[in-house]
């Protein structure tokens, strides 16, 4: 049975690891409990020695500095690049098939099959997740989501996330929203798994980042995430029911999909441009056609670009480009001259 190793970051809980109990007897995982050296004797003592990995020095004490590290170092051990980070307190349920938006309590058999679904689904995604189970009543009707928010159980791609230059150590909190929001930015679609979710006792709960988060610092990452990412985080005050002590803290709302949709958007601009196409011999209005590209490169010290050109009119029912309405063009410049007619770039 092929294995997915499965970090799970953890900073002074070494008597109340959850997710690792819940995870260490299923076959197709490979857990470890990442740690600072100074700790390593209170979580071996608790949860193994074997069980451990220790985190270099000044490693801990920021997660994204943590996240950071354990993507390198899992590109250092292991051939597959597929991996899953997850908080330290997590419990998991599987939905019912006779009521969907009722679950419960996940066995080792429900554990394996999730996540051997995680892994599959990350040779064909950068990154995913498992449903949180705030709101998952809502999502009954679906076994997977995309695009949309992950947290407390991140699935990546290490190789992708290297490779794109995805930065974890950019926000002192908030750091999971932040990379989803970097990898959906560059066009990365991701996934959520809904027919299991996880659920966390409270948000801030003693130990792990809550130990140096205060509400001051949770305002300083929404509006630090928010300045990242301007077109799509709104900072807003939401008001908790059992976390932070029923608090009103700062929190984001997050357009996750239209994030997406700016790579698109740009990749969409840069494929089409407008030229202008006149025969300097006639007044009739001018036609235009459509330059799909350009691809441009250097010639002599002059720019040209290889455009594959359709036009939308033609002039005295003979086509412009050709019976097919498509030619490649070289385009010179801002334009060029072709059989008579004048093209010019338009935008």
């Amino acid at each position: 049975m092929k294995k997915i190793k499965v970090y799970i970051p953890s900073l002074g809980r070494s008597t109340l690891q959850q997710t690792f109990n819940e995870l260490r007897n299923v076959g197709n995982v490979d857990v470890k409990i990442i740690i600072s050296p100074k700790e390593r004797g209170a979580y071996a003592f608790h949860n193994g020695e074997d069980n451990l990995i220790t985190c270099p020095p000044g490693v801990q004490g920021h997660i994204g500095r943590v996240r950071h590290w354990i993507i390198n170092h899992h590109l250092e051990n292991n051939e597959d690049p597929r991996m899953v980070m997850m908080d330290d307190d997590l419990t998991f349920s599987t939905r019912r098939e006779d009521d969907r938006t009722k679950a419960f309590p996940s066995t080792k058999h429900d554990l394996e099959n999730m996540m051997g679904e995680l892994r599959a689904k990350l040779s064909k995604f950068a990154h995913g997740g498992i449903l949180a189970r705030e709101g998952a009543n809502r999502l009954a009707d679906s076994d997977i989501v995309f695009n949309t928010r992950v947290m407390r159980v991140l699935a990546v791609d290490a190789a992708e996330i290297v490779d794109r230059k995805i930065d974890y150590t950019r926000c002192t909190y908030m750091e999971d929203f932040d990379v989803t929001l970097q990898l959906l930015r560059q066009g990365m679609e991701n996934f959520v798994l809904c027919d299991w979710w996880h659920n966390q006792p409270g948000s801030n709960a003693a130990g792990g980042c809550s130990a140096g988060r205060t509400l001051e610092k949770q305002a300083a990452a929404a509006h630090k995430l928010a300045k990242l990412h301007p077109d799509f985080v709104t900072v807003v005050q939401k008001e908790t029911k059992t976390s932070w002590g029923g608090a009103v803290r700062t929190d984001v709302r997050i357009a996750w999909k239209k994030a997406l949709g700016e790579k698109k958007r740009e990749r969409k601009n840069s494929r089409t441009s407008s030229w202008r196409v006149k025969h300097c011999a006639s007044a009739r209005k001018p036609n235009r056609i459509t330059a799909h590209g350009p691809a441009t490169s250097f010639c002599s010290g002059s720019a040209f670009a290889m455009c594959v050109v359709k036009t939308t009119r033609s002039r005295a029912g003979s086509p412009i480009i050709g019976a097919s309405g498509w030619r490649v063009m070289t385009i010179c410049g801002s334009g060029c001259s072709w059989r008579g007619w004048s093209i010019r770039r338009t935008r």
